[in-house]
C-alpha cells in the first residue's frame, strides 16, 4: 500500500474510533473527503485485515479485533479473555443471559468478549463494538473505580449526550451513581444503552482496587422483575470476584 494510501486508512480508523455508534460509508467518505467508491476500497481492505468490522445489520463500520488487540496489548488481552472465558460461559450457562467482557478505552468502553445467552430472545453485542462509558452498568462500573486523571475529561461536563431516551446525562446524577457502585459493587441499567434490554455489572481487579475491566450481563427488559434483578446481581458479583482471584493468582505465579 503506497503512502498516501496508508496516511488515509489511518485517518479513517481515527474517524472510526472516536465514533462509538460507527460510521457508515457515506459518512466516512465525508470526513475524508473522498468518493465513496475510494473511500469503500479503504474500508474493504481494512475490514480484510481486521482493522475495522462492518455490522451486518447496520452496515456500520467500527474498530476490529485486529486493531484492538494491537493497541491495547496481545499479552494482556488475551490473559485476561482466557481467566475470563470460561467463568462468563459458567454464568451464560446459569442464567441463559448474554454475557460480555468490557475493558476502559479512552471515554468509551470495550467489548472484548461476549458468551451469547441461550433464549431464542436474547442481547446480542458486537465483539469490538462501543460505547461511552457514561451509558449503561457496564461503562458506569469502569468510571466508578479508574483513576479520577483518566475521568476528569469526561466528569468535567456539564450534560452528556444521550444514547437513548433512558441515558443519564446529568454528570451530577452519575457522580452519584458512581458513588453507590463504590459502595456496592455492583451497576445496574435499565434501557440506558439499548432500548429494551437491561444490564448488571461488576469490577474485576486486577492488583489491590486497580480495576482492569468490568463483567457485564445483559438481557431484554421484558424477562426482568426486581426480584430477578436483585438475585442476578449476587450471581454477577460473585463471578467477578471469582475472575478477580484468577487473574491475581496467575499474576502471583507468573
Amino acid at each position: 500500500m503506497e503512502t498516501r494510501s496508508v496516511r488515509r486508512a489511518a485517518e479513517i480508523l481515527i474517524h472510526i474510533g472516536g465514533e462509538p455508534e460507527g460510521l457508515s460509508l457515506s459518512e466516512a467518505s465525508r470526513r475524508v473527503g473522498l468518493s465513496k467508491a475510494t473511500t469503500y476500497r479503504i474500508l474493504q481492505t481494512l475490514v480484510d485485515s481486521q482493522f475495522a468490522r462492518q455490522d451486518e445489520q447496520s452496515t456500520r463500520y467500527f474498530i476490529g479485533d485486529g486493531l484492538l488487540r494491537l493497541t491495547r496489548g496481545v499479552g494482556a488481552y488475551e490473559e485476561l479473555v482466557r481467566n475470563a472465558r470460561p467463568v462468563m460461559e459458567t454464568l451464560r450457562d446459569k442464567t441463559r443471559e448474554t454475557v460480555t467482557l468490557v475493558v476502559p478505552s479512552g471515554e468509551h468502553r470495550l467489548t472484548i468478549e461476549v458468551a451469547l445467552g441461550t433464549h431464542e430472545l436474547k442481547a446480542a453485542p458486537e465483539k469490538g463494538g462501543t460505547k461511552p462509558l457514561y451509558a449503561g452498568a457496564a461503562g458506569r462500573v469502569l468510571l466508578a473505580y479508574l483513576p479520577s486523571e483518566q475521568t476528569a475529561g469526561l466528569l468535567n461536563k456539564p450534560r452528556l449526550r444521550s444514547v437513548t431516551r433512558a441515558t443519564i446525562t446529568s454528570t451530577a446524577a452519575l457522580l452519584q451513581k458512581m458513588e453507590s457502585i463504590r459502595k456496592t459493587g455492583l451497576a445496574i441499567s435499565m434501557e440506558e444503552a439499548v432500548l429494551g434490554q437491561f444490564a448488571v455489572a461488576a469490577p474485576i481487579f486486577r492488583d489491590g482496587d486497580t480495576i482492569i475491566a468490568a463483567l457485564n450481563l445483559c438481557g431484554p427488559t421484558a424477562r426482568i422483575t426486581p426480584e430477578i434483578v436483585e438475585q442476578l446481581a449476587k450471581t454477577v458479583s460473585a463471578a467477578a470476584k471469582k475472575i478477580s482471584q484468577k487473574l491475581r493468582s496467575a499474576s502471583f505465579h507468573s
